[in-house]
């Protein structure tokens, strides 16, 4: 059998009491430190909350001037736009020849291909340049805004 004299247990209790303490003392320096990491966690939070706000609010703006955007075209009738030839080349079809008479000033010929109407492609394409544009501009405001932030 173990035998312990009173010295023996004054020193296993010194060593517990000393263990203790140093558990102790270091609670206590993670309860400081949990405040700042609480403080931190909020700071991040209200970023993070402000950020949404931000997100939301560029987007509502990009998204209504789109919505306008596509209303507008929408509304907009689309003009007749025809491709001439370059008067500054000599046409090489006799007048009145096989292909009968020319036509007068201000008349469309359709059978060449030159003269088809591209104005709905041209404005197509024009109306998604615009719409890109504002989402661009959305994208560039929300980047600003974040970087102030």
């Amino acid at each position: 059998m173990l035998f312990l004299n009173k010295f023996h247990i004054h020193i296993i209790a010194a060593v517990l009491i000393a263990t203790l303490l140093i558990v102790l003392n270091s609670w206590r320096e993670d309860s400081r430190q949990l405040d700042q990491v609480r403080k931190d966690f909020e700071v991040y939070k209200e970023r993070i909350e402000q950020s949404e706000r931000t997100k939301k609010e560029i987007t509502d703006g990009l998204r209504s001037e789109v919505d306008r955007l596509r209303e507008d075209i929408r509304n907009q009738p689309t003009p007749v736009v025809r491709l001439c030839p370059d008067t500054s080349v000599p046409n090489n079809r006799p007048a009145g020849g096989d292909n009968g008479p020319s036509p007068g000033a201000g008349s469309i010929q359709e059978g060449d291909g030159m003269h088809r109407d591209v104005g709905p492609e041209l404005f197509n394409l024009a109306n998604r340049a615009d719409i890109l544009s504002a989402q661009l501009r959305g994208c560039q405001s929300y980047i600003n805004k974040l970087r102030t932030k």
